[in-house]
């Protein structure tokens, strides 16, 4: 369309949207980084070929505590199995290719390394069509729980022992 003074108005309606969109599109991207970067699990995001794509910040720290001295920067385009392989037991890598195979939700409730234990959910990314095109891997350290619940069951054992050692003294 052309104004009275002979300029395009639509042009410039057109590209006036699509710089609203590429802003829209920006501040969507910094608020779903900003919510990744804040959340207190480590998140591992893979692509088919179990390459990392991305990772936060916590996840970052969870591989420093076990030994993968790795950042943010350096582990974009790392294959994890080559990445873990002497760390990690096999039993992740396995549990990724399974959830890639079923597109089916797992869960590790204790995946042990070293002396430190991780609660590990993975499940497949989806395309808009509901293909799986990477693996979305959510890592918690658990070890200060799991070391709760051994004192929990350990001083109920000791509670059974002595109302036991009690019932035995009164039998005497």
């Amino acid at each position: 369309l052309i104004n009275h003074e002979g300029n395009l108005l639509l042009i410039l309606n057109n590209i006036t949207r699509s710089e609203e969109f590429i802003e829209i599109y920006k501040e969507s991207r910094n608020y779903l980084e900003s919510i990744i970067s804040n959340i207190s699990s480590g998140i591992l995001v893979l692509d088919t070929e179990l390459r990392i794509t991305s990772l936060n910040k916590v996840q970052e720290q969870l591989f420093n505590i076990t030994g993968l001295q790795i950042n943010l920067i350096d582990a974009i385009g790392f294959s994890l199995p080559e990445l873990i392989q002497d760390k990690f037991p096999g039993e992740l890598i396995k549990t990724i290719t399974t959830v890639l195979n079923t597109g089916k939700n797992e869960e590790i409730p204790e995946l042990k390394v070293q002396n430190i234990i991780f609660k590990v959910n993975i499940s497949p990314l989806r395309d808009s069509a509901g293909n799986v095109k990477g693996i979305i891997q959510v890592m918690e350290k658990i070890t200060k729980e799991k070391e709760l619940e051994k004192k929990v069951i350990d001083s109920e054992k000791l509670a059974i022992i002595g109302s036991m050692i009690v019932t035995v003294n009164h039998q005497i």
